[in-house]
């Protein structure tokens, strides 16, 4: 058993579309705060979730590839992970990744399959989180 195996996995799958992103709007933010992540962190988590499923819905092959929004819950931090569509985007996909890696400088994005993974520090001492 590989170490990501031994942490929560929470997933959504939503059809390649404008009206998509919305949803993976709600479920990132909801998800930050189910697990205590800060109000401001939040907010960039909401921006960067925008950014990242815009740009792999206006990069989709057609409306029947998924886009899928994960969550890897580990102990100090949350993981997320936007992948679908195709690699096809031009500048203003890029300028989405360029948004989402200013808000977290430490995200990757992945070639093989494109994968844009990003992670946001969970609560801080003090607070409480599940």
């Amino acid at each position: 058993m590989n170490q990501e195996d031994q942490h929560d996995r929470l997933v959504i799958e939503l059809p390649a579309e404008a009206e998509a992103v919305g949803s993976a709007r709600l479920f990132a933010t909801s998800v930050a705060r189910l697990f205590g992540v800060d109000d401001e962190v939040v907010e960039d988590i909401r921006l960067a979730i925008s950014e990242a499923v815009t740009e792999r819905v206006q990069s989709a092959a057609s409306e029947d590839a998924p886009v899928c929004v994960s969550t890897i819950v580990r102990e100090k931090e949350l993981v997320f992970e936007i992948s679908g569509g195709s690699r096809t985007a031009g500048e203003n996909g890029e300028l989405g990744i360029a948004v989402v890696h200013s808000l977290f400088p430490d995200a990757v994005v992945e070639q093989d399959p494109h994968v844009l993974r990003f992670v946001a520090p969970r609560a801080t001492a003090g607070s409480q989180a599940p």
